[in-house]
């Protein structure tokens, strides 16, 4: 992402040892859990299932625009390259 400019795109793909972790089966520490009990029951379902689903996680990921700091280290609104 470092290297990316505004508009560019980019898939990160997440391996499940890195998504899931095996040290974490009630996904407590690993987040975010989700809040309905629909979502959970849908997260319990992905980690019980070993094997017979694949857990990559893939996110694409757009970056719209880069802030950068002023001279008191706040942050100003960046070009967005339109």
């Amino acid at each position: 992402i470092k290297t990316m400019k505004v508009g560019g795109i980019r898939q990160i793909v997440v391996p499940p040892e890195i998504g899931y972790p095996d040290d974490d089966p009630s996904h407590e520490r690993v987040g975010p859990r989700p809040v309905t009990f629909d979502g959970q029951r849908a997260l319990d379902f992905v980690l019980r299932n070993n094997g017979l689903i694949d857990k990559t996680l893939l996110f694409n990921v757009k970056l719209v625009r880069v802030d950068k700091p002023d001279a008191t280290g706040a942050f100003t609104r960046g070009d967005s390259g339109k």
